[in-house]
């Protein structure tokens, strides 16, 4: 299932990073750091709808999970700045 609140993008992190961890431990540093760069992506997203006013998360929802470019950290550090974060 798609995230579509700040807490469910939240929740989509936390599980990334504990699949991160474990594969730290299995030594497969790539797969682990993929999926911690992934929570990170998760962690901001979530950011960026709990910073956003209700009636603007709808469409802020489909501009920050379309396109290559949002999974982007900076280009989501922007969309926070934008917000005063």
């Amino acid at each position: 299932m798609l995230p579509l609140t700040s807490r469910d993008f939240q929740r989509a992190a936390g599980q990334r990073l504990i699949a991160a961890r474990e594969l730290l431990k299995l030594k497969l540093n790539l797969d682990a750091q993929y999926l911690g760069g992934y929570a990170v992506e998760c962690s901001l997203k979530a950011l960026i709808l709990d910073k956003t006013p209700p009636d603007d998360q709808p469409n802020t929802l489909k501009r920050i999970t379309g396109g290559s470019k949002m999974h982007r950290p900076e280009v989501l550090l922007e969309e926070l700045r934008r917000r005063g974060v």
